[in-house]
């Protein structure tokens, strides 16, 4: 461990110091000590003890709760009267250490709820509790979530909900709900989608600037995850945000998650992870039926202040809208006819005005295969070679066509699609926005895209 410090020798200080330091180094390996040890300070030292002082809350507990035994170990054999070492918060102790002005992430501040926090995702007004239709398909959801947010003796041990189903179906909306709520309390938490998570991680080891990610993160009351299946088959990150919830959950912090698939569904999840989101409450949320497509459509019409007659009420709630999204679209196309456009809205009218929300396949029957086998059938260009490495400018063309309509009408992750066509997230992500912004700068394209795409969902 080399040599013994006289930490007493305030000549050789500095030197003594280091040796510690390096065995700390030696002992735990470079990234651990990068990791956690790097900042440690020594701020004073007493015949027999020694305190040691750490930039932030959240690095103290952490290094108490897994490293500090052999902290003291390795401490005794620079000091052999070593009797107690203390660990304290003294941010003022590192503030020589200037953080550059063009750092990555803003000083943290005391309010993480701050839409100028860097984690922060603006919420919509509307999607508040009191605008979420409850009914037997997602009221055990609703009820969940309520439950994290009470302090009723009888749930308060409650600290993680898992939410899942498909797109559209409203788990976005309690998430901002809960944010909602929270903004009325003094509680601290972040909300974000695990694609902005895996953003700011990998951000932060790219500038090694992990314990600032850390410390702005750590130092919450609630965590809201959306889109949890975007953390498939990212190793590195699915371990980070493990060590983190794991330091939530053991402080009694609440952590709420989305993801579009029951817990055990997961392929590429870490089994610790799914264990500790089965170690709470996980709740389905379900395509409306008919009942909760009309509550849904009348709560619609009031809202925004317009009428439709029970005919034309009855007629859409019985039709086939697989998710809530649709309905709101085919409501906001109702008001361009009736406002904008000045037309009545009767019953001979209805179907054709709201038939682009109304499908008759269903949404999990389309499948990348489909979707390859079609534009395959379109352009004549073999399945194997749409999903090939020729690099042929019709080729790629096509390519890309289909990644972004797989990405748009599957409910698969980038990464999972990236599966399909055996290239890498960000490979599969840069081909999504090529054809996206083609399709915004390019109206034939846009036509014919939209043309195949209205094939697929109808085939």
């Amino acid at each position: 461990m080399g040599a013994k410090l006289n930490f007493q020798n305030k000549q050789n200080f500095s030197a003594n110091w280091q040796l510690y330091q390096d065995s700390l180094r030696s002992y735990y390996g470079t990234s651990v000590f990068n990791g956690w040890f790097s900042s440690l300070k020594l701020v004073s030292e007493e015949s027999s003890s020694l305190t040691f002082s750490v930039k932030s809350r959240f690095i103290k507990e952490w290094i108490t709760v897994n490293y500090y035994d052999d902290l003291v170990d390795i401490a005794k054999k620079h000091k052999d009267d070593l009797y107690k070492l203390d660990l304290i918060v003294s941010p003022e102790a590192h503030n020589a250490e200037n953080i550059s002005k063009d750092s990555t992430f803003d000083t943290p501040k005391n309010n993480v709820n701050d839409n100028n926090n860097v984690f922060s995702t603006k919420l919509d007004p509307r999607a508040t509790f009191t605008n979420y239709i409850v009914a037997d398909e997602n009221r055990i959801a609703f009820a969940a979530v309520k439950s994290i947010l009470s302090k009723n003796i009888h749930v308060n041990h409650i600290n993680s909900v898992y939410l899942y189903g498909k797109v559209g179906l409203g788990k976005t909306h309690l998430l901002s709900a809960i944010a909602h709520e929270l903004n009325k309390t003094d509680n601290k938490y972040v909300f974000m989608s695990a694609e902005r998570y895996v953003f700011h991680y990998s951000k932060a080891i790219a500038n090694q600037e992990l314990m600032k990610f850390k410390d702005q993160l750590y130092n919450i009351d609630y965590f809201l995850l959306d889109d949890l299946h975007f953390m498939q088959g990212k190793k590195g990150t699915q371990q980070e945000l493990l060590n983190f919830i794991s330091f939530l959950t053991s402080n009694n912090k609440k952590i709420i998650f989305t993801g579009d698939r029951k817990i055990n569904d997961f392929k590429d999840l870490d089994v610790k992870l799914k264990s500790i989101l089965s170690g709470g409450i996980a709740a389905a949320i379900n395509p409306p039926a008919k009942d909760l497509r009309e509550k849904i459509i009348r709560h619609k019409i009031m809202i925004n202040n317009f009428t439709l007659n029970e005919k034309i009420i009855n007629f859409m709630a019985v039709q086939n809208f697989f998710n809530v999204r649709e309905i709101e679209g085919a409501i906001n196309k109702i008001l361009i006819h009736q406002n904008i456009l000045g037309e009545e809205i009767t019953t001979d009218n209805i179907a054709d005005i709201i038939k682009d929300f109304i499908v008759q396949t269903s949404y999990h029957e389309i499948t990348p295969e489909n979707i390859i086998k079609l534009l395959s059938a379109q352009y004549k260009i073999s399945t194997h070679e749409i999903k090939s490495k020729k690099r042929n400018k019709e080729i790629v063309y096509v390519r890309d066509i289909a990644i972004y309509l797989c990405k748009i009408s599957t409910k698969l992750s980038l990464a999972e699609i990236g599966k399909v066509f055996a290239r890498d997230h960000a490979t599969i992500l840069h081909s999504y926005r090529k054809t996206e912004k083609l399709i915004k700068t390019d109206l034939v394209i846009k036509f014919e895209i939209e043309k195949i795409n209205e094939m697929i969902r109808t085939k």
